[in-house]
């Protein structure tokens, strides 16, 4: 994970806190597939997933683990994280 990418996730969970919904990033750089891991076992529904791709998009995106759907969703657009979940 190069610290941009580090800056920028890290910047996205403080603006997603700031809108009411709770937000931990994984500072161990483990895989996807462990970080599935660690929330099915604490019973987190949602994992946000932030890479190159999504950086130069604008956007991230939000797996919900009990459906495996994907949703993307805009930096600029952090309210329809809260319809969603």
């Amino acid at each position: 994970v190069s610290k941009q990418n580090f800056l920028q996730a890290f910047d996205l969970a403080q603006k997603i806190r700031q809108i009411g919904v709770n937000a931990e990033i994984d500072l161990m750089e483990r895989s996807i597939s462990k970080n599935i891991e660690y929330a099915n076992l604490k019973k987190i529904p949602f994992v946000g997933f932030i890479g190159e791709n999504e950086i130069k998009e604008n956007a991230f995106k939000v797996k919900e683990l009990k459906t495996g759907k994907e949703t993307k969703i805009e930096f600029s657009k952090l309210e329809e994280l809260k319809k969603l979940i």
